[in-house]
């Protein structure tokens, strides 16, 4: 039933349309109250007394008393809107005085901090006089220390300068009572008594000259004493400036072995470079060799043959005892002796003897290296000899030339990284050229990345969280990308046993995210390094860190060692960045 339904059926019940108190009534009953009045009428209750009840049910409700059968719809209707102003009056009230509650608490809470404020300040203030008042006291302690060292000093000077002159006196005492004896002996003896006076004045001339002489003994002592100062204060000086020319000697002497060693890594990598060439030139004139031997149309078993012909005795016949044995180029590996190149006509090539053959012996002396082979020739030509024996294996195949190519290379590589390592070991500081090429599949939500270039020091092998000379270089942010390239060159100056920490973040708009780290330890690193200069590349994983997310990714980086100079000498080139 709809309130519209209610005041038809109110019109219908009083024969009079609701008056405005009533309608207004009407248009506030709630969905249950109205039910509440269908229902009454359902079970027989008369209309107008279902309303009323309701109305008495809101005014109860509201607080009001009184019998609602003795009052008309009207008054209760007034009633119970006085009722409603009245709660809302108190309700408004109520919130008033919640509302001044409020305020004041939060008053008192506001006085309550000013007044901790002010108590903390007083406090502090109090503590700061406490301790300037300590200060003072130490201070006037202090003073009392040094008034008390400085008076017992005195006190010490006037005990030893009245143990002075209670010696003089002691000596005045005596020297009276020897005048008073011997003024007793002059009354006696006139003459004695003048011979002694004589003999006093003569004393006391004595006595004054002795003192004159310790006084000017004195003077001579102290004068001493001050030129043996003056020459002490020269020898240091002269000290001073001996040790600066030795420190300009060790000085000048760090940098001739610096250049030493310098020149020693570049004969290294020349002789690297000449035995690579020397390999290559063999592999040429094999390949020749065997070009020659397939052009001549020689079958697998004449070649075979003419090999284990070759590995017999051949006789070396010199025209005369200036003659060469003829052989221009020699390379030692694993031990054998091989013949680059032959002089055509020559000794070798009379004899039999072809290309890169290896020479086993050389009139019964072994050759194992060029100066074994270079120590027979001379005992040959010493005694003379102008025919001799030698033993030679074939020349090298396609084979078994590559897989010496190879064990050079290896040697070679093997000898110049162990004078990177003994540099590494005598030297104090690395001179490490970096480049921090870029990244690859880094995580994250951040896509404007960079990376952070830091020195870590490293102890007992794990990796600290600082260093006295980090030496932090910051890359430029790459955009839009969680494969970034960077191309961040620098020179560090490291002790070769620390680490060259890459962090990565990306920005954000508050602070940064982190993206991992690659942690590059020298003696790890170093030793995988290219020889001869040329810088490393490779990539590395990006590991994280507890606490921090999950990573993901690689970095790629360019590397090689530049130089190695001393501890001096990394702070003089540091200085002068």
């Amino acid at each position: 039933m709809q309130t519209s339904e209610i005041k038809e059926l109110y019109a219908q019940k009083t024969g009079a349309p609701p008056g405005p108190a009533v309608s207004k009534f009407i248009d506030t009953l709630k969905v249950r109250e109205v039910a509440k009045i269908w229902s009454a009428m359902g079970e027989g209750e008369d209309f107008i007394g279902a309303i009323k009840r309701i109305i008495g049910d809101q005014i109860r409700k509201a607080g009001g008393e009184g019998d609602i059968n003795d009052m008309d719809l009207d008054a209760n209707l007034r009633k119970l809107e006085e009722l409603k102003k009245k709660q809302e009056l108190e309700a408004k009230q109520l919130a008033e005085e919640k509302k001044r509650e409020r305020e004041r608490l939060a008053e008192e809470k506001k006085r309550r901090e000013q007044e901790e404020v002010e108590r903390k300040l007083r406090e502090e203030e109090e503590k700061k006089q406490q301790e300037e008042q300590q200060r003072k006291q130490a201070e006037a302690a202090a003073e009392k220390r040094r008034d008390a060292e400085r008076k017992e000093a005195a006190a010490k000077k006037a005990e030893e300068e009245a143990k002075a002159a209670q010696e003089a006196a002691a000596r005045a005492m005596a020297a009276a009572e020897a005048a008073a004896r011997e003024r007793e002996a002059a009354d006696q003896a006139e003459a004695e008594a003048a011979a002694k006076r004589m003999e006093e004045a003569r004393l006391a001339k004595e006595v004054a000259e002795q003192a004159e002489r310790e006084a000017r003994a004195r003077a001579q002592a102290e004068k001493e004493a001050a030129e043996a100062a003056l020459k002490r204060v020269q020898a240091l000086n002269e000290a001073q400036e001996m040790m600066k020319v030795v420190l300009e000697q060790q000085k000048r002497e760090r940098e001739e072995q610096e250049k030493i060693r310098q020149k020693e890594r570049e004969e290294a990598e020349r002789k690297l470079a000449e035995a690579e060439a020397e390999a290559r030139e063999l592999e040429a004139r094999a390949q020749g060799q065997e070009s020659e031997d397939e052009d001549a149309g020689k079958t697998e078993e004449e070649v075979k043959r003419q090999e284990e012909d070759l590995s017999a005795h051949l006789t070396i016949r010199r025209k005369d005892k200036d003659e060469n044995l003829g052989i221009h180029g020699l390379i030692a590996v694993c031990g054998k002796v091989r013949a680059i190149e032959l002089l055509p006509n020559g000794a070798c090539d009379r004899a039999g003897m072809k290309a890169a053959s290896v020479i086993r012996e050389v009139n019964g002396m072994a050759i194992t290296d060029k100066e074994s082979l270079v120590e027979a020739v001379n005992q040959v030509r010493q005694e003379g000899l102008l025919e001799f024996q030698i033993i030679v294996e074939p020349p090298l195949t396609s084979d078994e030339l590559s897989q010496d190519l190879d064990k050079v290379k290896e040697e070679r590589k093997k000898r110049a990284k162990e004078q990177v390592m003994k540099a590494m070991e005598t030297a104090n500081q690395l001179i490490i050229d970096l480049c921090v090429v870029g990244a690859k599949d880094l995580g994250g939500s951040s896509k404007n990345v960079f990376a952070e270039v830091k020195l870590r020091a490293v102890n007992d092998g794990v990796v600290g969280s600082d260093h006295p000379n980090a030496q932090k270089s910051v890359t430029k942010t790459v955009k839009g990308d969680l494969s970034p390239k960077f191309d961040h060159k620098l020179r560090l100056v490291v002790p070769p046993k620390d680490c060259i920490r890459i962090s990565l973040f990306g920005t954000k708009t508050i602070g940064k995210e982190y993206k991992g780290r690659v942690d590059l330890i020298l003696s790890d690193v170093v030793p995988t390094l290219n020889s001869g200069g040329k810088a490393t590349i490779k990539s590395y994983p990006v590991v994280g860190e507890e606490k921090r997310g999950e990573v993901s990714g690689t970095v790629e980086v360019a590397m090689r060692v530049k130089g190695f100079v001393s501890q001096e000498a990394a702070k003089e080139l540091e200085g002068k960045k």
